[in-house]
């Protein structure tokens, strides 16, 4: 599928930390952040993704990779792809320090107003059947469970939901 055209490089969007004042800055993730997205990422899953990985979604015309920074502090990433009239969520996390603050619930919003725009009309993601958490972030934004991925988590051996909502 061929990725429509979308400029984020230009946008920067920011957020006030409602717990400390302060402005957290969410951009397109590059290659010098790669260091802490990894770090984030073996921190916060069983089965992280390796640097590669990060690298070949840096490079795919079709991925867009974000960071939201705090000064010189990753404080969550995400992985997005925007396929033709479909947004996929690849990756997302927050680290512990951040959680609880509206940071996902502010990068959603966000990505589903980039997806809008751009005219965009299904978004889809997998999330592990466990996260709770995650699930009810996703059902807030219209996202209802269209399918099962057995063992989609191999080393864990977790199922993985498909869902997925109209925009």
């Amino acid at each position: 599928m061929a990725s429509k055209h979308l400029n984020f490089a230009a946008t920067l969007r920011k957020f006030t930390d409602p717990v400390t004042g302060r402005i957290l800055e969410m951009r397109c993730m590059a290659l010098d952040d790669l260091d802490q997205v990894c770090l984030l990422e073996e921190k916060i899953f069983p089965s992280p993704w390796p640097l590669d990985a990060f690298m070949a979604e840096l490079m795919a015309t079709y991925s867009h990779s974000f960071v939201v920074r705090d000064g010189k502090v990753v404080a969550a990433y995400a992985v997005t792809w925007f396929l033709d009239e479909e947004f996929h969520l690849s990756n997302i996390a927050v680290d512990d320090t951040y959680r609880k603050r509206g940071i996902a619930t502010w990068m959603m919003t966000e990505f589903l107003q980039m997806c809008r725009k751009a005219g965009i009309n299904i978004a889809h993601l997998e999330v592990r059947r466990s996260n709770k958490s995650a699930i009810k972030l996703y059902r807030k934004f219209g996202f209802n469970v269209t399918g099962v991925r057995k063992n989609y988590y191999e080393s864990e051996h977790e199922d993985a939901l498909m869902m997925s909502c109209k925009l």
